[in-house]
């Protein structure tokens, strides 16, 4: 029974799997290579190239925060391009003006206008679009080839060690994950998966139930890893019955099976949706027989997405939202139609033992991964 539930948490933390890889790729290529001396005495700003005025050597960037800025180069500004990730300017190499181009991440040092809007550059790091592309899908292949994603059962603070249950391509295995100073910690948001809304994190602030996406190596034996990297986030996993939709607001009224009360659910521009076919549903609910996670998460990512519009009173639903303070509220990181085959079980069997929480329950193994997206 513990496993099935696992299987569900894994599935909803799927559906995001490739939401955030872009995300951190590119917004880190940009800040690995630069030493603090060239950039930081002066000011600096960071964004994507979104215009580019030739004529009069000006370049138009759109920062993480959403805020345009204007870069003026005059012909004495250096401009280098660096490879992502890159730790030195020894890897850098001098380019022309015109040889940046709209999708490049750039980075501006020089004198900031008081409204931060403007800066004249004195020297420019630029990484390509392309170099960019060919960094995230190695990452992306890295991640996948490597990653683990799962459930903290134990912590033991003085060890540094997770006891962690994981999915992989042998079915639910119970693992120990070591971490050493050089691992990366970071936290989702209250609100979202994505990469870029991480923060970083410490050991200690990892507890019992949190959810995680690692990077690593695993042991000869399999029953160890260890960690580069670990996104950890403390998520819900609701499974519901639709009870009114106002696809205009975004916002979607439900019942949690074996519960009276109504959750109002708010579905945004980040919400990843699935609705799965009748044939995926049906073999997940008679579990994934030896599949491993990548080959379900290939699978739900070839389901097609849903509007909330296409959803209709009675409707069954699985949802993952963060565990928020406000428990008739909350916000909806993965939404999963077409779920009725698997869920249906749950319900008669909360219809038999009403006092039985359905977090207790028998639910799929797994499917609660689809709401954590791959770095």
């Amino acid at each position: 029974m513990q496993s099935k539930t696992f299987y569900l948490c894994c599935l909803v933390l799927i559906v995001l799997a490739s939401a955030g890889v872009g995300a951190r790729s590119h917004a880190a290529g940009v800040r690995a290579f630069v030493s603090p001396a060239l950039v930081f005495a002066q000011g600096q700003v960071t964004g994507e190239v979104t215009a580019v005025d030739a004529a009069a050597r000006r370049v138009t960037i759109k920062t993480a925060q959403g805020e345009a800025v204007t870069v003026q180069l005059d012909d004495d500004a250096s401009i280098k391009r660096v490879p992502p990730g890159a730790t030195s300017l020894a890897q850098s190499a001098p380019i022309t003006f015109e040889e940046i181009a709209v999708g490049d991440r750039l980075l501006a040092g020089g004198l900031l206008s008081e409204d931060r809007q403007s800066v004249a550059a004195r020297q420019v790091l630029v990484v390509s679009r392309a170099d960019l592309t060919q960094k995230f899908e190695r990452d992306r292949a890295e991640w996948r080839r490597r990653g683990i994603i799962g459930s903290v059962l134990g912590v033991d603070a003085q060890g540094k060690t997770l006891k962690a249950q994981v999915r992989g391509q042998g079915g639910v295995q119970t693992m120990t994950l070591t971490f050493s100073d050089a691992s990366r910690l970071r936290r989702y948001a209250a609100d979202s998966v994505a990469y870029k809304d991480t923060t970083p994190s410490t050991f200690e602030q990892i507890k019992v139930g949190d959810t995680f996406r690692a990077l690593g190596n695993q042991s000869v034996d399999g029953a160890g890893y260890q960690v580069e990297e670990i996104l950890v986030g403390t998520f819900r996993v609701i499974p519901a019955t639709v009870v009114g939709v106002e696809a205009g607001s975004g916002e979607l009224k439900v019942k949690q099976l074996g519960r009276q009360e109504t959750l109002t659910v708010v579905a945004n521009k980040d919400t990843r949706t699935r609705r799965l076919s009748k044939e995926l549903a049906t073999a997940l609910a008679g579990g994934p027989k030896g599949a491993g996670q990548e080959d379900l998460q290939q699978q739900v990512d070839a389901m097609p997405q849903v509007d909330l519009g296409e959803l209709k009173a009675g409707d069954m639903v699985l949802l993952t939202v963060t565990a928020g303070e406000n428990q008739g509220r909350a916000t909806a990181i993965a939404l999963i139609a077409g779920v009725e085959p698997v869920l249906r079980p749950l319900q008669a069997q909360l219809s038999a033992n009403s006092r039985q929480p359905s977090y207790k329950l028998g639910l799929p193994e797994g499917l609660s991964s689809l709401g954590v997206s791959l770095p």
